[in-house]
C-alpha cells in the first residue's frame, strides 16, 4: 500500500489525492501491526489535516478579527489578530515538514475544508460567542496535533514530534487566554 502512495507522489499526484487514496485504503484494510514503511504516510496524512485545520481556523479568526463589535472589541480584535498571525506563521512550518517527508502539502481550499474538522462560519456571532467558538476550534486543532504526535512517535519522526509539540503549547496558551477572558 505504501509503495502505491510513494509512486503516486513521485508521479506528481497532489497530497490531497494521496491522502484521499490513503483514507480509502485504510478503511478497506485494518491491520494491527503496521510496517515501518506505512508510518511516514500516516505522519504526512496527519500533518495534512493539521495544515487544513490551521488554514480554516486562521481564516475564521481573521473573519472574527474584522467583524467583532461591542464592549470587548479592542481585546477580542487584538487576540483574534494574534491567533491568526500565529496560525499563518506556523502553518508554513507544517506544510514544509510535509515536503521534507516527500509529500505535497494540501493546497486547495476545497480539500482543506474537506479534511478539516473545523468549519467555516458564514455568520457574524456576538463577541462572546466568537470567543467560545474559537476555544472549541482550538481544542479540535490541538486534538489533531496530538494525533500527529502519536503518528510521528510511531514512525520515530522526532523532528515532527518536537515541532508539533511546541505548537500545542502555544495554542493551549491561547485557549487559556480566551477561557479566562470569557468568564
Amino acid at each position: 500500500m505504501t509503495k502505491d502512495l510513494i509512486e503516486q507522489v513521485s508521479k506528481g499526484e497532489s497530497a490531497d489525492q494521496v491522502v484521499e487514496s490513503y483514507r480509502r485504503r485504510a478503511k478497506q484494510k485494518e491491520t494491527k501491526e503496521e510496517s515501518l514503511t506505512e508510518q511516514p504516510a500516516k505522519v504526512t496524512a496527519a500533518l495534512s489535516k493539521v495544515v487544513a485545520e490551521m488554514t480554516v481556523l486562521a481564516q475564521k479568526t481573521r473573519h472574527y478579527h474584522w467583524n467583532v463589535t461591542g464592549e470587548n472589541f479592542f481585546d477580542m480584535h487584538d487576540i483574534f489578530g494574534q491567533i491568526y498571525d500565529k496560525l499563518a506563521d506556523e502553518v508554513d512550518h507544517v506544510a514544509e515538514r510535509v515536503v521534507q517527508l516527500g509529500a505535497t502539502p494540501v493546497h486547495t481550499l476545497e480539500t482543506m475544508l474537506s479534511l478539516s474538522d473545523i468549519e467555516e462560519d458564514k455568520s457574524i456571532p456576538a463577541d462572546m460567542s466568537m470567543c467560545k467558538i474559537v476555544i472549541s476550534d482550538l481544542e479540535t486543532l490541538v486534538s489533531s496535533m496530538s494525533d500527529t504526535i502519536t503518528a510521528a512517535l510511531a514512525a520515530n519522526d522526532r523532528p515532527t514530534v518536537f515541532m508539533i509539540d511546541q505548537m500545542v503549547g502555544c495554542f493551549e496558551k491561547f485557549k487559556w487566554f480566551l477561557r479566562a477572558f470569557s468568564k
